[in-house]
């Protein structure tokens, strides 16, 4: 059987060869300038790798099979979600620790194929349906959370406007058409990765202040987003101050955008 050293320097060794493809340089190299990286990132990297690698060694001693491990990470999402809606400051903290090392699972489950050679290609579509569905499963926890902790209070109207919201995340063209799609299953890495045209990843912005103000509010799953989060909804349990509740509100805003812009873009020719 597989030592766990074996299985965290096989598994660092294939996450920094598809890091060095996504953003040309070895993130996890031990030899890289801290001025060449995201110091935060590649912490926070590390730690989920960690976990990750020790989920891979008690994984390998039963029979699960990779798609599993992807499929779980969708309802490990879905609990932390769930956790930080309690009234349990216990139960909240550990939703936050859940939706702090979400990406595990997603770490765990390409490295657990390659061991147990069982790498294909539904495999890579089970991976990238994860992240689309993880990604309303996420904003809708703490939709929830400022609906329930807003100076209004709860109103009927705010989980209409949820619902709405909600349907919208789901309903982006964007996530179903392939003329959209950024991914695709690289035979080498034997993992997903993102798309390049003229050796560049395909990431279209825009001049537009607004436009790019709008994107870069807009909840798209982003780690450092989520973060960022995480840190307001603790600092709300803390101290007496309410500021999540206002990022609903402009996701509220931010998806039907998102969604029309989606079908503007289906209809193009």
């Amino acid at each position: 059987m597989i030592s766990l050293k074996k299985i965290r320097n096989s598994t660092y060794r294939r996450n920094d060869r598809i890091f060095q493809k996504i953003y040309d340089k070895k993130v996890l190299s031990k030899n890289i300038s801290i001025l060449k990286i995201n110091i935060y990132s590649k912490i926070k990297t590390v730690l989920n790798l960690e976990l990750a690698c020790l989920m891979i060694y008690v994984l390998l001693r039963t029979k699960i099979p990779p798609n599993i491990v992807s499929i779980f990470g969708v309802f490990w999402v879905l609990l932390g979600a769930l956790l930080i809606n309690f009234e349990n400051n216990i139960l909240i903290y550990s939703g936050v620790l859940i939706l702090f090392f979400k990406l595990v699972p997603d770490y765990a489950d390409g490295q657990l194929a390659s061991l147990k050679k069982q790498t294909t290609t539904i495999g890579h579509e089970l991976d990238v349906w994860a992240g689309n569905i993880g990604t309303p499963i996420a904003m809708s926890g703490f939709f929830i959370y400022s609906i329930k902790n807003n100076p209004v209070g709860q109103l009927d109207l705010f989980y209409l406007i949820f619902l709405v919201t909600n349907i919208f995340s789901f309903a982006d063209l964007r996530f179903y058409l392939s003329k959209f799609k950024k991914t695709y299953y690289d035979k080498f890495l034997k993992t997903h990765t993102q798309k390049r045209i003229n050796n560049k990843f395909v990431n279209i912005t825009s001049s537009n202040f607004l436009l790019n103000a709008i994107k870069f509010f807009h909840f798209d799953g982003r780690s450092r987003y989520i973060d960022f989060l995480l840190l307001l909804l603790i600092l709300e349990l803390n101290f007496d101050i309410q500021i999540l509740y206002v990022f609903p509100i402009i996701w509220s805003a931010t998806y039907p955008l998102a969604f029309f812009k989606s079908v503007y873009l289906s209809l193009m020719k």
